[in-house]
């Protein structure tokens, strides 16, 4: 990837300074300030200085190539692994995720009879359904698709931290990100692939907030729908998105730039806010009808 990093035809060659033999074109103490500002300044490249200088880049299909190959280098083990853990009762024993019957999954509990009536989360199920029917029960599909996940997680992230820091900062996050040791579990046990579906919503979604408020377009009807659209979705796959709204407000106080005063700002998002408030509640009232 380094080798996608150069400089194009500089005007420091126009100024009539020496520019020194490294690379024909900028002086190492030049180089060595690109070099950190790499890290400053996110979604553009580093700027060596205002007017003369080209930014350093690192290719776009080589970052996301490179990310996806850590993913798969980090999780391809899992392939040869069997039903573990909760796989066992959610999935394996539970008959109710052996047919596509996904309706009926609505108004049960994620776990099976026998076990407590305490979470509720039939989008899950209905994706082991799926997965269930379609590799007639061998565990090999479900780590397939856990690992799929992962990459769309790991790419969600990348995306994101775009939005917060350089490129290749950016880029370092959501490398860090693919082969952390934390992540074991959410991809070696079949069930918590709403974990990693749940993940890549929200990264997403905040990733949607941020570009919307920084293009200062209105929350329009059709955006606040798709949202709410998306936040009901991760709910129903796993209920730790219900804080959404929370990592909303928490992007607003501290990567939106806007000139308003905070009273005129809260005023102009509290209708967005309320809907999502309003899809929290609904999904809490559903849940405890399931329940």
């Amino acid at each position: 990837m380094l080798s996608g990093i150069g400089f194009a035809d500089s005007g420091l060659a126009r100024t009539g300074a020496s520019t020194g033999p490294v690379l024909g074109v900028c002086k190492p103490n030049v180089i060595a300030f690109a070099a950190l500002d790499i890290f400053s300044s996110p979604e553009q490249g580093p700027r060596v200085s205002d007017s003369r200088t080209q930014q350093l880049r690192f290719p776009a299909w080589g970052s996301v190539a490179t990310l996806i190959a850590l993913a798969v280098a980090s999780t391809a083990t899992n392939l040869s692994n069997t039903f573990v853990q909760d796989d066992l009762p959610i999935i394996k024993a539970n008959a109710l995720v052996h047919s596509l019957r996904v309706w009926q999954l609505f108004t049960q509990a994620y776990w099976p009879s026998g076990f407590p009536r305490e979470l509720y989360r039939p989008l899950t199920s209905s994706m082991l359904a799926l997965e269930w029917v379609a590799g007639g029960g061998r565990p090999v599909l479900f780590r397939i698709v856990s690992i799929l996940i992962y990459i769309g997680a790991v790419l969600a992230v990348y995306r994101l931290a775009r939005r917060l820091v350089n490129p290749g900062a950016a880029w370092l996050a959501a490398a860090l990100f693919a082969v952390h040791p934390v992540h074991v579990e959410a991809v070696a046990v079949a069930i918590n692939q709403a974990e990693l579906v749940v993940g890549a919503l929200l990264a997403l979604l905040v990733t949607a907030y941020i570009d919307r408020r920084r293009a200062a377009g209105p929350l329009t009807p059709r955006w606040i729908l798709g949202v709410a659209i998306g936040y009901v979705a991760a709910m129903l796959f796993k209920e730790h998105a219900l804080l959404l709204p929370a990592l909303l407000v928490v992007a607003e106080l501290t990567v939106i730039a806007d000139p308003r005063r905070w009273r005129e700002r809260a005023v102009a998002l509290r209708p967005f806010f309320l809907v999502l408030l309003l899809v929290a509640v609904s999904y809490l009232a559903i849940r405890g009808a399931a329940l």
